[in-house]
This record gives C-alpha cells, sequence and structure tokens, in this order.
C-alpha cells in the first residue's frame, strides 16, 4: 500500500537546493499560492502540497537567511526547520525537534510565519508513521479482512473503535472506504487547521453548513489521529452543552453534576450514563411519553415535563435546537476572545496553541468551556546529537546571561594554584575542583578506531553536574533562582549545541531533581604537576618563560636571517629578481621582526616592485594604481624570465600588451649597491645572533609541554659568575635528557587515557612523545589532522611501535 500521497516527494534529509532555486517568485505571488491550498474538494484544485512545501522553503531560503552562507547539503527540510526551531517566536509550539548547530541570523519577513508552519508540517508528515498506530492497523485488518482483530489487545478507546466498525458496516456499498481514507483525512484535516489559524482562504475545502454546524475535515478525521499534529493542539469544548441549554430553555439547575446523578440513578458508569442521556434526547420520535418521563423525572423532576415537551417536538427535532445553541455558544466564544481563525468540531472549537495568548476567556454566564490538549511533546528526553560539524570547537554550556551568578572553577580551598597554561595547568600537588560548564559543540570522542557519539545518560549527567555546581557555588536558592538557572541553561544549550532534545522534559526533570533532593556536584582531581624548578638554578616559572620567548625570538631572527641572506646572494649572483614573502621566512607578523620585516622590503623596493602594482588578476596589471597581491608577485618573479611575450603571455594566461609590461619591468636594473647593503646588514645580525659555544655550566632544557607545540630550536639557559643569563641557541634539536623529563605532565601518559580525548589532542600527545621528528615533519602531521590521527590509529591497532616514517605516511590512503 502506497502511504505517501501526503508525504513530500524528498526527504527530510535530502538537498532540494536545484528544485528550490529553480523557483521564482516574488513574496506577494508566494502570498497567493498560500491562499490556493489543494484541499479535499477535487485534489487537482489548487496548490498541491509537495509544491507548497518547495515554494515555501523558496522564501524561506530567499528571503528569511542569508543562502550564501550555505553548502548544498544544507538545502533540506531538517536544516530548514532546525533554523526555525531556533529563531522560533511564532508562540506555536513544535512537537519534534530537529537538531543542529548552525546559528544562523534570521530576518522575519511579511510570511515568516506561514513558511515556518509548512515547513513544519512536512518535515512532521515525513517523520511519522500512522500506519503503526494501533487504530490504524485494526481498521486496516477490518476493512481487508472481515475480520477483527482480539479486542483483549487493543490498548485505545475500544467503544469507539466498534462504533467505527459499526459506521464501515452501514456504508459496505462505498469501495471508496479503505483504511487509506483515514490517512488522507487526517492530512486534510492537518490542513484545514493550519489554514484557519493562519487565516488563509480555504475555498478548495470541503465544508456542509447543515442547522447551525459546520461538517469540514476535521469532522472526518478519527479521534485517535487528532493528537497527530506537528504544534501543541488545544480543544475548548462546551462542558455538558446539552444539559446548559436545556437549562436556560426550561428554567432548571440540573447541569452541574448531571452525569452522575444518572449514573447513580441509573446504576451505571458516568461514560454509559452520558450516552444514555444524549441517545434518550434524540430519540423523541421512537418512544412513548411515560418511557422520557420516566428516564428523566429522578433528575429533573418538576421539571421533567417541559423537557420532554422539548423531547417530542416533532415541529423542531430537539438535534436541531441544540445546534442552533451551539452555533451562538462558539460564536459568543470567538467575539469575547477576539479570535476568528478557529477550526470547530461540533460543539468545540480547536486552535493551534499559543504561549502567548493563554489568558481566553472560557467562563460564561450560562455555560463554561472546558480546555484540553490532544496532543503533547513525546514523552522522554528524545536526545540527539546532530551529524553536522559545529562552527566552532568549543562553546561552553554556561550562558552569559547567567552572569550575576558564581559560575567559574572552584577550587579546593587548601590547595594552590601555581601556574597555568594554553594548553593545560600545572598544579603544586593533586588538585581538587568543580566546574560547571561542558563543551556543548562536542558530539563525542574517538576510541580507537571508532567515534562514540555522546548518550543520553552522559548528557544528562553533564546537564545535572552543571546545575549542581552552579547551586553549591551559589547561596539562598530559592524555587524562582532555580527555575530560572535551569530554563536559561536549558534554552541556552537547545539554542547553541550540536544536541536536539525535549526542552519541556528537560527542565521538569531538573526542577523535580533539585526541589526534591540536594544533589553533590562531581569534584574532579587533576594532577599535571610541573617537576624541576630546583634544576632551573631557581628560577620561577615565570621568570623562565621570559626567558624562553626571548630566546625564541631570538632564534627566530637569526634563522630568518640566514634564509635571507642566502636568498639575496642567489639574486645577486643569478641576476634575477625576486620577490619575497616575509612569511615564507617563519615570521608570521612583522613586529615580531621589525629588522627582518625592513630589511625584506627594502629588498624588494630595490627590485622595483614599488613600481608595479597588481589588481586581483594579472590582466588588471597597471603602473601606477592597484592592489599588491603577493601570490600574483610570486608567480611573476617566478615565470617571467624571458623577453619572448608570445612565452610569457601563454604560461601566464595574459595578454601580449600585458605581457611587454612585464617584460619591460624585468628588464629594469635592479639598485644592487641597496641590495649589497642589506646583505652588510644580514651578515652583521648572523654574527652577533650566532650562538656561542656550550658553556660547560649547568643547563637548563626547554619544557617539554611547550616542545610539542610549535618549537623551532632548542634554548639552553646558564648561569655566570658575573650573575649575567646567557641564552644559547642550538639549531640542531637535541633533546632534554631523560633525567629532568616532566614525568607528571598531563601529555605523559599510556594511550588507553589517550584514547578518551579528541582527534587534535591525540596529535598534540604523539608529538611531545616523539620530540626528535624534524619540524618540517611536525609541521605536515598539523596541516594533515585528519590523515595524522588515522596514521597513529593504524601505528596503534597493528601494534607498531609509536616511530615516525614520513613515507608511510605519505603512503596511507584515509577513508572518505
Amino acid at each position: 500500500m502506497n502511504n505517501n500521497f501526503f508525504k513530500t516527494s524528498f526527504t527530510n534529509t535530502e538537498t532540494v537546493k536545484f528544485s528550490v532555486t529553480q523557483i521564482t517568485q516574488t513574496p506577494s505571488e508566494y502570498w497567493d499560492l498560500l491562499n490556493n491550498i489543494s484541499g479535499d474538494v477535487f485534489q487537482n484544485n489548487g496548490v498541491n502540497f509537495n509544491k507548497l512545501v518547495l515554494h515555501s522553503l523558496h522564501y524561506f531560503f530567499t528571503n528569511c537567511i542569508n543562502s550564501s552562507d550555505l553548502v548544498d547539503s544544507d538545502w533540506s527540510l531538517e536544516f530548514a526547520k532546525s533554523i526555525l526551531d531556533k529563531n522560533n517566536d511564532t508562540g506555536w509550539q513544535p512537537v519534534t525537534t530537529s537538531p543542529h548547530c548552525s546559528n544562523i541570523e534570521v530576518y522575519k519577513k511579511d510570511y515568516y510565519k506561514e513558511c515556518f508552519a509548512f515547513i513544519q508540517l512536512a518535515y512532521y508528515l515525513n517523520h511519522i508513521d500512522l500506519t503503526k498506530n494501533q487504530y490504524f492497523e485494526y481498521i486496516d485488518h477490518y476493512l481487508t479482512t472481515g475480520s477483527k482483530l482480539p479486542d483483549d489487545n487493543y490498548k485505545l478507546d475500544l467503544a469507539y473503535l466498534k462504533k467505527k466498525y459499526n459506521e464501515y458496516d452501514k456504508s459496505k456499498g462505498d469501495h471508496k472506504t479503505t483504511a487509506k481514507t483515514t490517512l488522507k483525512n487526517h492530512f486534510y484535516g492537518c490542513l484545514f487547521i493550519l489554514c484557519n489559524d493562519l487565516g488563509l482562504s480555504i475555498k478548495n475545502f470541503k465544508i456542509d453548513s447543515k442547522q447551525g454546524r459546520d461538517y469540514s475535515p476535521i469532522v472526518k478525521v478519527p479521534r485517535e489521529f487528532r493528537k497527530y499534529f506537528p504544534f501543541i493542539l488545544v480543544e475548548n469544548d462546551i462542558i455538558a452543552a446539552y444539559p446548559h441549554f436545556i437549562d436556560l430553555q426550561i428554567d432548571s439547575n440540573c447541569a452541574a453534576g448531571i452525569y452522575e446523578k444518572f449514573a447513580a440513578s441509573l446504576n451505571v458508569t458516568r461514560t454509559e450514563a452520558k450516552i444514555l442521556f444524549n441517545k434518550t434526547l434524540n430519540s423523541g420520535k421512537y418512544h412513548p411519553r411515560e418511557f422520557f418521563v420516566k428516564f428523566f423525572e429522578p433528575v429533573y423532576k418538576d421539571k421533567t415535563e417541559a423537557l420532554v415537551d422539548l423531547v417530542m417536538d416533532s415541529s423542531r427535532p430537539f438535534w436541531m435546537v441544540m445546534q442552533h445553541w451551539e452555533f451562538n455558544a462558539i460564536e459568543t466564544y470567538k467575539t469575547k476572545n477576539k479570535i476568528q481563525n478557529v477550526t470547530r468540531l461540533h460543539d468545540a472549537v480547536i486552535l493551534i496553541d499559543n504561549i502567548y495568548s493563554n489568558n481566553r476567556q472560557n467562563i460564561f454566564i450560562n455555560y463554561t468551556f472546558g480546555s484540553k490538549k490532544l496532543n503533547s511533546f513525546a514523552d522522554g528526553l528524545q536526545f540527539e546529537v546532530s551529524k553536522k560539524t559545529s562552527k566552532f570547537n568549543y562553546i561552553s554550556s554556561l550562558p552569559s546571561s547567567l552572569s550575576g551568578y558564581k559560575n567559574a572553577e572552584h577550587h579546593h580551598e587548601s590547595q594552590k594554584e601555581i601556574f597555568k597554561s594554553k594548553n593545560f595547568d600545572i598544579y603544586k600537588d593533586d588538585f581538587h575542583y568543580i566546574k560547571a560548564g561542558f563543551n556543548i559543540a562536542s558530539r563525542g570522542n574517538f576510541y580507537k578506531d571508532d567515534f562514540i557519539h555522546i548518550t543520553d545518560d552522559i548528557f544528562l549527567k553533564k546537564v545535572t553536574n552543571q546545575i549542581a555546581v552552579l547551586i553549591y557555588l551559589n547561596d539562598n536558592i530559592n524555587h524562582q533562582n532555580l527555575s530560572h538557572i535551569i530554563n536559561t541553561v536549558v534554552n541556552y544549550i537547545f539554542d547553541n549545541g550540536v544536541f536536539s532534545f525535549n526542552k519541556n522534559y528537560l527542565v521538569n526533570y531538573l526542577m523535580d531533581l533539585f526541589e526534591s533532593e540536594v544533589i553533590e556536584p562531581e569534584w574532579k582531581i587533576k594532577n599535571w604537576m610541573y617537576k624541576g624548578t630546583e634544576q632551573k638554578n631557581n628560577f620561577t616559572i615565570y621568570q623562565w618563560s621570559s626567558l624562553l620567548y626571548e630566546a625564541k625570538s631570538k632564534a627566530k631572527e637569526y634563522f630568518a636571517a640566514q634564509d635571507l641572506h642566502e636568498i639575496i646572494n642567489s639574486s645577486l649572483h643569478s641576476k634575477e629578481k625576486i620577490y619575497i614573502n616575509i612569511k615564507d621566512l617563519g615570521i608570521k607578523d612583522k613586529r615580531t621582526s621589525p629588522r627582518i620585516a625592513a630589511i625584506v622590503d627594502s629588498f624588494n623596493g630595490a627590485n622595483g616592485i614599488d613600481c608595479l602594482r597588481f589588481a586581483n588578476t594579472l590582466h588588471d596589471l597597471c603602473t601606477k594604481f592597484g592592489t599588491l597581491y603577493s601570490d600574483v608577485y610570486n608567480r611573476v618573479t617566478k615565470l617571467v624570465h624571458t623577453p619572448s611575450q608570445n612565452q610569457v603571455s601563454k604560461d601566464l594566461s595574459i595578454n601580449r600588451r600585458t605581457a611587454k609590461k612585464l617584460i619591460d619591468w624585468m628588464q629594469l636594473e635592479p639598485d644592487t649597491t641597496k641590495i649589497k647593503q642589506l646583505e652588510q646588514q644580514l651578515s652583521e645580525i648572523i654574527e652577533h645572533q650566532k650562538p656561542p659555544a656550550a658553556a660547560d655550566k649547568p643547563t637548563i632544557p626547554t619544557p617539554s609541554w611547550n616542545e610539542a607545540f610549535n618549537i623551532e630550536t632548542e634554548t639552553t639557559i646558564t648561569n655566570k659568575v658575573d650573575d649575567v643569563i646567557y641564552i644559547n641557541i642550538i639549531s640542531e634539536y637535541k633533546p632534554a635528557p631523560a633525567a629532568v623529563q616532566y614525568v607528571n605532565s598531563v601529555l605523559n601518559c599510556n594511550f588507553d587515557k589517550v584514547m578518551a580525548k579528541d582527534s587534535n589532542w591525540i596529535l598534540d600527545w604523539y608529538l611531545f612523545n616523539n620530540n626528535t621528528i624534524p619540524e618540517q615533519d611536525r609541521q605536515l602531521l598539523k596541516n594533515n589532522v585528519t590523515k595524522s590521527f588515522d596514521y597513529i590509529m593504524n601505528q596503534y591497532n597493528t601494534g607498531q611501535k609509536f616511530e615516525w616514517n614520513r613515507a608511510a605516511f605519505n603512503g596511507l590512503q584515509i577513508a572518505s
């Protein structure tokens, strides 16, 4: 059986970029489509649902967000819904949520709520499977086989099921009646409710108005299916409608508790009494007067005769009178509450629940409307992890709006922190602490060759501990404070993390938990100690760090000067122009080595760079104006060494006129006098910065935790008799003696502990434990984190030693 006629032709996760971008529509044209939705009158009348959803996606992607920030896979129902869920100010509450981690600016355009509604409906209908509903299974089996499934196994309303059996028995001549009809009726009922609440045209829906009642698509939706809707639905119905209307007509006062009274009189249940009461009211032509008097008299007493007159009035059937009273009551409800866009179901109105409009008038002089939710958020946490990678590697679960509460990492009072570096902390002793925040951008961790996603239990434990820490750190947390903290934290994690979950469930769970018992926060332990201060001639860690920074700066300048000196000599010897980019010398910022930067600028100027400018491409070459682009300079200076205009034009894909300008520039003589002066300056720098011979004094090795990250050279610090400190720079790396390794460093751990970390951390650990890897290869590993991780894991899984082999690394094929 094909049950997909009410679903879209594409799945929730499928990209629809091509279909959506083929659409051309103005906002007013989209509005016209919304008011011509195909209903149940004729399926070919109006705009079909699939087309409407595509146009809604088009409106959203082209009007409500900046689609240039998206990749192709983002053009899907799931992505659109996830962004809408995070930017929902409609007041409507989706019963399902779509996990995503993108924080994209959303523009609330004129028809934002309309596109929001139909994208949500499409996602929901694609998501659910009504054929798994037990009511559908029983009806389908009955209409297909003619036999009934066992009543004992039915967990829903058995009386309603039997009523539907009887209705189908009476319509056996109608061959169109199948279980699939219930799915179709549900679909049109959903569309009808949305159109009513949005104030859209319902011209393509079949509505029969008879004697004060509307028989619309919602009437055809089975009661068991009315709970399947993408938003929370509220039904407001008149409590004991007929008894209240009767009181008004015959001046009685029996409506209050009437079904309980009849249950006692007839010795039946309340439900049975209600059915018998309403059935008797509508059977005036089937029984004599004495029958009705006997039935009603125990409750209505002296008003019984007046009631029987109403029931037996042949000129105006009782049901007709009651339906007109229903109509007036519904209209009064709409008028008093200033709502016109409602869906009526006999003596009730169905509305999409709006959290901003909860204070409606339900109590009137002669009757009262009861209110109940037809559906709800699914039970449980409904925890899911997004498949999409977060824009940031770390997002704290602590919202900035809780700045009024103490939320920092808290250390045990008896312990003192010695030093805290960028990558990990160093403490005097084992350190006990509690910490509120956790990373809500982390989807899990690698373990051996598998990525293990965070589970709902772990997530619940982390959130619970965060609330426990906040309560521990802040005194006098009352119910109001607790509610504010929990709601703020839960909403922030939902909006900014990579998790999807049932917010209402989590808030209620945490409120119940922390109001019923005291939860002790989890105390963690750090033992990342720093050893060897006595071996550094009693330098403080801060003095030593400052000296290390000075040594590294001098080392960078020394090696940059050596490289630059070689380049300049090559240029003078070959008489070829060369453009130098300072970043190629390992200097990322001119401010870190201003002397080298000045020499580079002077050298480029001496080669005539100042008189040549490029814009975005070589075609935009000019001699006076434009923007400097170093990549263009590199191409020119490396390729243009021929007097042939044709060859230059071909090599650089430029016209001959531009090629002539380049050749003319290349043939200009460089300022060799200036360049020789620069060479002399470099020679002085190299000689002055050249490391002296190693002194026969105790040395202080470079700290291993820093060697693992971005180190170019080894430095040693020696004390002379006159207390002058020399920084020795050694060009060839020599590992520090084993005796002074930092054995308690966080990076000095076995592989089993390493596997609890992420791929970047594992790479740092590998570099730390392989400090003989050449700097060039270290950079290769850092630039290819994914491949490096696979290389390390391959060594681990095959039992190899963790030894660096560049050939094996280059030959490794990583999985796509």
